[in-house]
């Protein structure tokens, strides 16, 4: 995520402004300069209309597209564990968290996602879902 690249076709993006389509449930509560968190990578401008498509979750919740120009990475997103022989267990039983880079959980974590925070975007435009 420090080179921003197509999570669909993987193309190179401009970091100044990256396009980067959202599930509506994840703009609810983002508003109009707002900051925010998301384990979504961007998606470039010729893959918006498939991806709009083709996804489940975009084409049910609904989707806006946003031009990004600044993010920074900032932590990811996993299941925290005591053990070993937990982690293999939790895996498949618990929800997700957000767990920064800074934060004292970071080595018990199995990450399966980077997380984003959005510092400034830009609403290009919002398709409601089915």
């Amino acid at each position: 995520m420090q080179r921003p690249a197509c999570q669909v076709c993987g193309r190179g993006l401009d970091p100044a402004a990256v396009p980067w389509l959202l599930p509506a449930p994840e703009m609810a509560d983002m508003g109009e300069g707002g900051h925010r968190c998301t384990p979504t990578p961007p998606t470039c401008l010729d893959c918006v209309p498939a991806s709009r498509r083709y996804c489940p979750a975009l084409r049910e919740a609904g989707s806006t597209l946003l031009t990004v120009r600044a993010f920074t990475v900032w932590g990811v997103s996993g299941i925290v564990h005591n053990t070993p022989a937990d982690a293999a267990e939790l895996l498949g039983r618990r929800r997700k968290g957000w767990i920064g880079w800074d934060s004292e959980l970071l080595p018990r974590t199995i990450a399966q996602e980077i997380v984003v925070w959005i510092d400034k975007f830009d609403i290009v435009d919002a398709v409601p879902g089915l």
